[in-house]
């Protein structure tokens, strides 16, 4: 949103107010310093935000001239009409989840105003790019003008009160200088195995995902090793070779750890051992380090999400976000090359998973709507509160664990679509949830 760029916290802030108050709100206001002191922000601020939303026809302010009133006083027209149909083209339908946010923040006393400017930025970039849970410091700190050390410091002390379960608790990466969103919702229904009237379908599914795949990986790849008998001190010998024996043991257990478990042909064919000794130094490098395995859960359901709606440019975002996350943490201390082997590790086994998933997702479906064509589009699951038709989970979870009537959810690895069936996507079928754990 244009209207947002180059503002003070206090700026950003009478925006966002100025879209919660109705029309007769303004019309009750004769000068710039009575909005801004029911705003709670000084004059200056108010009165820069309000000249902005002038310029975008969203607000008219006139001056009037009166001898009974004492001279001149202002008058503000708020236009509803251009403000409803701005708001759906940066929100897509959902600006009253919006709106609540900031009615919620605007209510809570605890705050101060760079408490609730932090919550309504990290909250407006939940509902408008919900394909995105890292979001960098830089652009925060750029878009509220306040250093990166205000940023970092007012989420840390957000994260340290006790807030309202929708905040969820978005963390501070701090070695990439970047923010994971995670917003908490309560469901309004109950889930269950049964699968009772009115519940939502619930279909679970055990798969190795995100950091437990790195896990995984470094537990498997060092007991190979060991079972091998390979030194230490052997692996980090780049010039050190197994003998044909050896050679042959290891392509065994490597099929057979990985081989359906974690990947394909194409994965077992490319770790070889000279590629794996150089790749298990890349994950003995960042074993220690939680914070990279955000950027592949970024990545990953980014093209999970390209898959489904068919959406290049979320396919070409895995990589980069991929690069982005884990070549910061291996490259100086493993070197290029084991990095550029990781990564393309990760590609083999990712596209393994988001074929099944795709796989998975469509032989569900198919068979609750009974029908050949079903098409996606994206739907933000902030707005899905208690509607998926039908919630998918991923990852070694019991219905138990998936969290009932109630209870908070978290937003975090959780993808939302809407499921339509025709192209045009002008018949609705229903709504899909994935939640990965």
């Amino acid at each position: 949103m244009d209207i947002i760029k180059n503002l003070g916290y206090k700026q950003f802030l009478a925006l966002a107010y100025f879209f919660s108050e109705n029309e007769k709100f303004f019309l009750n206001h004769s000068s710039i310093k009575s909005i801004a002191n029911s705003f709670g922000i000084d004059s200056y601020s108010c009165k820069a935000a309000l000249k902005k939303l002038e310029a975008e026809s969203l607000l008219n302010i006139n001056t009037i001239y009166t001898q009974s009133q004492g001279g001149i006083r202002k008058e503000f027209i708020k236009n509803e009409t251009l403000v409803q149909s701005f708001l759906r083209g940066i929100f897509s339908g959902g600006e009253s989840f919006f709106i609540k946010d900031i009615l919620d923040v605007r209510r809570d006393k605890t705050l101060s105003n760079l408490q609730r400017a932090l919550i309504l930025i990290m909250k407006y970039s939940e509902h408008t790019k919900y394909h995105t849970r890292i979001i960098a410091v830089k652009e925060l700190a750029r878009t509220l003008s306040i250093t990166e050390s205000r940023v970092v410091a007012g989420i840390q002390k957000l994260n340290g009160e006790m807030l309202s379960s929708t905040w969820g608790g978005s963390r501070v990466i701090r070695s990439y200088k970047a923010i994971y969103m995670s917003s908490k919702l309560t469901w309004n229904f109950k889930l269950d195995e049964q699968k009772a009237k009115g519940a939502a379908t619930i279909d679970l599914k055990t798969l190795l995902y995100n950091s437990n795949i790195l896990i995984y990986l470094y537990g498997e790849l060092g007991a190979i090793f060991k079972s091998l008998k390979i030194k230490r001190t052997e692996l980090l010998n780049e010039d050190f070779t197994l003998t044909d024996e050896q050679q042959v043991t290891f392509g065994h257990k490597i099929d057979y750890r990985f081989y359906g478990r974690i990947g394909g042909a194409d994965l077992i064919s490319f770790l070889t051992f000279k590629n794996t000794k150089l790749i298990f130094k890349v994950l003995e490098a960042i074993k220690g380090n939680n914070d990279s395995r955000h950027y592949i859960n970024e990545g990953l359901g980014k093209c999970i999400s390209g898959v489904l709606v068919e959406n290049k440019s979320l396919l070409e975002a895995y990589s980069k976000e991929v690069v982005k996350g884990m070549r910061l943490d291996s490259t100086q201390r493993v070197g290029e090359r084991g990095t550029v082997l990781f990564i393309e590790m990760l590609d083999h086994i990712f596209s393994d998973i988001i074929k099944s998933i795709k796989n998975t997702v469509m032989y569900l479906l198919h068979e609750k709507y009974k029908t050949e064509e079903i098409y996606f589009s994206s739907n933000n699951p902030l707005h899905m509160k208690g509607e998926p038709n039908v919630f998918i989970a991923y990852g070694t979870v019991q219905a138990k664990n998936i969290l009932l009537k109630n209870k908070p959810l978290s937003t975090s690895n959780l993808l939302g679509f809407n499921l339509w069936k025709d192209k045009n996507r002008s018949q609705l079928l229903g709504t899909l949830l994935i939640k990965f754990y």
